[in-house]
């Protein structure tokens, strides 16, 4: 997997501050040049082609369902969704979403990593 480096540009428009890797996650946190915001950048990490091509549905399924949600305040917002295809011809999905860090509510400054796990095992399973 191709990985950009804090300093790089994602797109034109998300600056790369810092890398978050864990499970099948990874987690850009970024500045969002179009809206001024931190912004955290989650896609899939991914060693092999198949394996991406073995959890792009699931993630992509997932950030229908996220976008879906709506907005709620003790969920953080996602509010972008774009796919990048590499020199080999993989695509690989991303979604942008609100970067919350130190926040209270959530009681970690790393939400923006574990949101997408918690989300998916009990709002989407429960509730869609």
């Amino acid at each position: 997997m191709e990985y950009f480096s804090p300093g790089e540009h994602i797109v034109s428009r998300y600056l790369v501050r810092d890398i978050k890797k864990g499970g099948i996650g990874l987690v850009y946190f970024c500045h969002d040049a179009f809206y001024d915001i931190p912004t955290a950048l989650k896609t899939i990490h991914f060693e092999s082609a198949e394996q991406l091509e073995n959890l792009s549905e699931g993630f992509i399924n997932g950030v229908k369902k996220w976008i879906l949600f709506g907005h709620n305040q003790e969920v953080v917002q996602a509010y972008n969704f774009f796919t990048l295809e590499t020199d080999d011809g993989l695509i690989i999905p991303y979604l942008a979403m609100e970067l919350v860090e130190g926040d209270p509510r959530f009681g970690s400054s790393l939400w923006g990593c574990i949101i997408w796990d918690v989300l998916y095992f009990f709002t989407f399973n429960k509730y869609l």
